[in-house]
């Protein structure tokens, strides 16, 4: 495990990292070291155990917990900022090339390429950016992960609704990106703020309209969230890529460190993810007899800290900590 790599912000997990150095010199006084990254279910467990022990989402629901987040992610940075404010630093990782490290904002690179299960963990090998100790802010703390993912798949079992159809496991995917392809929806480009649904056992996501989600194409009015349409709308009135809604994952408390922690690559980081009601339905779900509607009322709890971002108060939150020296080994 090394490095500050967040993997991918979302759910109750643990992505442990430790940093390594490679003396590149980077953009703003900062330099790029290299990193791995691993990230797994909350307390190594196989599974998201909740914190509540109800992974089910019943029929009086309308809000749960996922069974499982997957996807795939361009980049993500954690925000290095002094308590006061202005300025800071974005310690940009779990990026695919050393120019998105130090540029994340490049369009040159049209999509993500990194992808993430949480129930199966995966250990991911890459760079981090950091300040040089001069450039470092006063009295340094991380506040949040902000992260720009292709897609982010929520997986969820559904009991006691009353509908054969919606009983059982499903995954619903929320498309961040303005434009995605994937292998996933017959070859099929994904825009922004699609919301497509599979059955357990399926391969392939269909797109839903008001009436069915048997759509293998885009129908001509597919489903949408529109918090994240709106904040990708946001995306070119900002710093950061605009190709992305920007997803921010805020600490539970700010997470105070030094110049030495986060150079030192022998330190083992562990970040946790808390999912626990990150899923939200705009009514009980037992109110819903088809996909289309179960579908139309789903919202995968998201935060933006950009200006003018939507925040939902059942997002994602996270704490972090940083193991002695040595840890990672």
């Amino acid at each position: 495990m090394k490095q500050t790599h967040l993997l991918r912000a979302a759910l109750c997990a643990s992505v442990t990292f430790g940093a390594g150095c490679d003396g590149d010199d980077g953009e703003g006084g900062g330099q790029v070291i290299s990193n791995a990254s691993l990230i797994k279910g909350q307390d190594g467990v196989a599974s998201l155990a909740l914190a509540n022990n109800a992974t089910v989402c019943s029929a009086d629901a309308t809000v749960c917990t996922p069974d499982n987040l997957s996807g795939r992610v361009f980049a993500a940075g954690a925000m290095l900022q002094s308590p006061q404010g202005g300025g800071g630093y974005n310690m940009t990782f779990l990026a695919n090339s050393e120019g998105i490290i130090q540029d994340p904002s490049q369009e040159s690179h049209p999509e993500g390429v990194l992808a993430f299960n949480l129930l199966n963990p995966v250990k991911f090998s890459g760079l981090i950016s950091i300040p040089s100790e001069d450039n470092m802010p006063e009295n340094p703390q991380i506040n949040r992960v902000e992260s720009y993912f292709d897609y982010i798949d929520a997986t969820l079992t559904i009991s006691g609704s009353g509908s054969t159809d919606l009983d059982g496991k499903h995954t619903i995917r929320t498309v961040f990106r303005k434009t995605a392809t994937v292998d996933d929806v017959t070859g099929n480009e994904l825009r922004v703020g699609e919301k497509l649904i599979k059955k357990d056992g399926e391969t392939t996501f269909r797109w839903c309209d008001t009436s069915s989600c048997t759509h293998t194409t885009r129908p001509d009015s597919p489903l949408v969230s529109s918090t994240i349409v709106s904040a990708a709308a946001e995306a070119g009135q900002r710093e950061g890529n605009g190709n992305y809604a920007l997803y921010s994952i805020d600490f539970d408390a700010a997470f105070q460190v030094t110049y030495e922690q986060i150079s030192d690559p022998s330190r083992l980081w562990t970040l946790t993810f808390n999912v626990t009601r990150a899923l939200t339905f705009q009514n009980k779900i037992s109110t819903y007899k088809t996909e289309a509607e179960l579908v139309a009322g789903f919202e995968l709890g998201y935060g933006s800290n950009s200006g003018g971002g939507v925040s939902n108060e059942n997002k994602i939150t996270s704490t972090l900590t940083i193991g002695e020296a040595g840890s990672a080994n």
